[in-house]
Parts: C-alpha cells; sequence; structure tokens
C-alpha cells in the first residue's frame, strides 16, 4: 500500500483510533499521517464552528425534513 492509500484509509479511522495509534504506536501507519489527519479534522470542526448555519442551499422538502 503507498502512501496516499495510508492517509485515505486514515480518513475512516475513528478520533479514538487515531489517538490511541499516537499513544501506542502499531508501526502500520506513519506517525506523521496520523498527525496530519488529526490536524486536518481540527481545521475542519474549527472552520465549522465559525462559519454560520445556512439554509439556503436546501429544497423546500428539505427544509421540511430540517
Amino acid at each position: 500500500m503507498n502512501i496516499v492509500e495510508v492517509q485515505d484509509n486514515l480518513k475512516n479511522f475513528s478520533q479514538d483510533q487515531l489517538i490511541n495509534e499516537i499513544n501506542q504506536p502499531s508501526g502500520m501507519v506513519p506517525q506523521f499521517l496520523v498527525l496530519t489527519e488529526l490536524g486536518r479534522r481540527n481545521r475542519i470542526k474549527q472552520d465549522m464552528e465559525g462559519r454560520p448555519v445556512s439554509y439556503t442551499h436546501l429544497t423546500l422538502p428539505t427544509k421540511r425534513i430540517v
């Protein structure tokens, strides 16, 4: 498996799995990739928290569900 595939697979790990991999490395995944994935998730979380929720892009049936 190449490094891009490993990085893509880390997107499927839970937050707990990533933290566990940092605390107790299995040796299967380079630590810098785990740290990069954690950083990516933190950036997304911060971006979403700072952005007001907008429902203008939703269609009428979807708005009724929300």
